[in-house]
């Protein structure tokens, strides 16, 4: 009886890669799938699960089931989370790319970690190893940067969302960290925001409004704001700052296509505290311009919980409005 012919199974598509490079640095390859690109809240998830992933890695203990010494769950939660494009912006990123993303690992002090990623196409060449100088001073063509500041906190009493405290975990190991110069520290210009209710403007003259600043109202979505440990989910307050980006463009009579073309150069929010399920939340948005460069806009977002009156978070998004391109010669 003659034998059936055997198929040889296709070895399965690697689609990511991770390994250590160093004693706090990592580097990974990946291939852009549609969850990590598109929607900017998407690709803000997947590289916050990245830094979960580096400070598990480098720091000794499972970020994603870290619990203190009393049993509590503890969240290595996001202080500061910013996005920097030098040639490589996040609405570059398709389904299929391929990309190398390098990171670092610091410690910051204050029960909390500074992760840095940086990333660029695979088939950008060889770049030089990736330091702090780098990111802060001297970024490489081609490349895209994103700084996350976390904290430990665990609940307070009761089983809201207001009222989160700094508890570090059983068995976080951050000493052998390298430790963040104080000048790189995102606290700087949190610090800052806070005081003034909005981002620093970088220098060379006031920025010029287009449009009055609007305000509006909306309700924690429960179905796509809440995390699974009953949070407001970081990533959601990327979309609740873009949407009232999008009304602000809106509200100028601005084309839908034209808004889409923007280039993203710099986004950063600093995330002041969190709400409950059922919390009201009022959205603020104001829109300028630089002051040598029509081109280059600035959104200033903030986010109040109105229950309590608190600001949860600030946010700033600058994008480059790109020149139409020249018509055509009669």
């Amino acid at each position: 009886m003659n034998s059936l012919p055997v198929t040889a199974v296709p070895d399965m598509p690697v689609f990511s890669s991770v390994h250590r490079t160093g004693a706090a640095s990592l580097r990974r390859t990946e291939t852009v799938r549609p969850g990590m690109c598109g929607p900017l809240q998407s690709f803000v998830a997947c590289v916050g699960d990245w830094t979960w992933e580096a400070v598990s890695a480098v720091c000794g203990l499972d970020v994603f089931s870290a619990r203190n010494p009393q049993g509590e769950p503890c969240y290595l939660a996001f202080y500061s989370y910013r996005i920097t494009a030098n040639g490589l912006h996040p609405g570059d990123l398709t389904f299929g790319d391929k990309i190398v993303v390098d990171t670092l690992v610091r410690d910051s002090g204050r029960l909390s970690v500074l992760t840095a990623h940086r990333l660029r196409r695979e088939d950008a060449g060889e770049h030089p190893p990736f330091d702090l100088a780098e990111l802060y001073g001297a970024p490489r063509p081609g490349c895209l940067y994103v700084e996350n500041l976390n904290v430990w906190l665990t609940r307070g009493e009761g089983t809201g969302n207001v009222g989160l405290i700094r508890s570090a975990p059983t068995g976080f190991e951050h000493r052998s960290l390298p430790s963040l110069p104080e000048r790189y520290s995102p606290r700087v210009l949190c610090a800052q925001a806070r005081e003034q209710g909005r981002f620093p403007h970088p220098g060379g003259g006031p920025w010029s409004a287009p449009a009055p600043q609007q305000v509006f109202e909306q309700p924690v979505d429960a179905v796509r704001d809440v995390n699974g440990a009953g949070l407001l989910y970081f990533a959601s307050f990327f979309s609740l700052a873009e949407a009232a980006v999008l009304r602000q463009w809106r509200s100028r009579g601005l084309d839908l296509h034209a808004h889409r073309g923007r280039l993203l150069a710099d986004a950063r929010i600093c995330y002041l505290g969190n709400a409950d399920v059922d919390a009201q939340l009022t959205v603020t948005a104001a829109t300028s311009f630089a002051p040598a460069d029509s081109h280059r806009e600035r959104c200033d977002v903030s986010v109040c919980d109105q229950g309590t009156g608190r600001t949860i978070a600030l946010a700033a998004f600058d994008h480059h409005i790109p020149l139409p391109p020249p018509r055509a010669a009669p």
